[in-house]
């Protein structure tokens, strides 16, 4: 009930609230997707949701758009697959990024014990006269400049290592937490909001000579899922964006 407390659900003009609502993001400019209804169709086919910042094309960003029946069909397709095979698949993958960044990290910290040595080798050069002054500034300040970006790239690598390693911990949370939901025929809000952190809608691109729209679903512990969507349809009139 606190995740459904903490993203606001306010209803449209007819009085409709998605299930997906404060949880649906723009990937461009990161400003929430609006839920609009349609007066023009009977059904909820095309109930969807826009980015709030477009504003019918007046706006500061692009159209950013996905219908909710859409959207909570790949949702749910997803977790009616989540299984132990696929996470350990999923929880291996990640486990070799972060050996990877794990060298990679390892690397420049000796890089950076390596040009301090060589700084206070051109140190002692300068002092007993075997390079010239212009000579150890030109030299000491390209290390030092190489210093400052490899510094910069240990403290990002240091941060993703620690984010990774925190989300390769807690699939086994995460795959506790499906199971309990593991026998619901239907999605509600409190699933939705116990299970997913956030929904990201890319804009669409053109592949193969049709649309696509790319979404990016963050999983409560277990973080970023990306599902290519075919996509050929655009917004119909809408009403007020809750």
């Amino acid at each position: 009930m606190q995740a459904l407390r903490a993203n606001k659900r306010r209803p449209t003009k007819t009085g409709k609230t998605s299930i997906f609502s404060g949880l649906v993001y723009c990937a461009d400019c990161g400003a929430k997707l609006y839920y609009y209804t349609c007066n023009t169709y009977k059904d909820e086919s095309q109930d969807h949701f826009v980015c709030s910042n477009y504003k019918s094309n007046t706006g500061s960003c692009q159209i950013h758009y996905i219908r909710e029946v859409t959207l909570y069909r790949r949702v749910r397709l997803f977790r009616d697959d989540f299984t132990q095979e696929m996470l350990a698949q999923d929880e291996a993958s990640r486990k070799a990024e972060l050996t990877q960044k794990r060298k990679a990290l390892s690397g420049a910290q000796k890089r950076m014990e390596d040009l301090d040595k060589i700084i206070q080798r051109l140190y002692e050069d300068s002092v007993l006269g075997k390079i010239s002054d212009l000579r150890f500034q030109k030299l000491s300040a390209q290390y030092e400049t190489e210093q400052e970006e490899i510094q910069r790239l240990a403290a990002s690598l240091e941060r993703e290592i620690e984010n990774e390693a925190g989300q390769i911990a807690d699939v086994g949370r995460f795959l506790q937490l499906a199971d309990r939901y593991s026998d619901l025929q239907e999605l509600d809000a409190a699933t939705v909001n116990e299970l997913i952190e956030k929904i990201v809608i890319h804009s669409p691109e053109r592949i193969g000579g049709k649309k696509h729209v790319t979404i990016e679903v963050y999983f409560t512990y277990v973080g970023k899922i990306r599902i290519p969507l075919a996509k050929s349809e655009l917004p119909t009139k809408t009403e007020e964006p809750a």
